[in-house]
């Protein structure tokens, strides 16, 4: 049978597969609405979320987190975010 360190390894491994999953639930809707350009403070708690060791790809969480929160930072990033709250979450067609 298991001994008690066993068991705490299957334990702490079943906490942690359970916690990836809301996790990364939470990292997609974050990046969904950063697409849509709405919710502005989901988006950067995704991001930082993206950047967390305990995701199955950390190292592509980490490379996206970075990048998305220095996009994120820029001004006219921004702006767009609180015009789309302005409006009702309708970002501006550019292009």
């Amino acid at each position: 049978m298991f001994g008690w360190i066993e068991l705490l390894i299957v334990i702490l491994f079943v906490f942690f597969c359970l916690m990836t999953v809301p996790l990364g639930v939470l990292v997609m809707l974050g990046g969904w609405r950063m697409m849509h350009g709405r919710s502005y403070g989901l988006s950067v708690a995704s991001s930082f979320l993206a950047m967390l060791p305990c995701q199955p790809l950390f190292p592509l969480g980490l490379l996206f987190g970075i990048w998305s929160l220095v996009v994120l930072s820029r001004p006219q990033v921004k702006s767009a975010f609180e015009q789309a709250d302005a409006r009702g979450g309708k970002p501006t067609k550019s292009g």
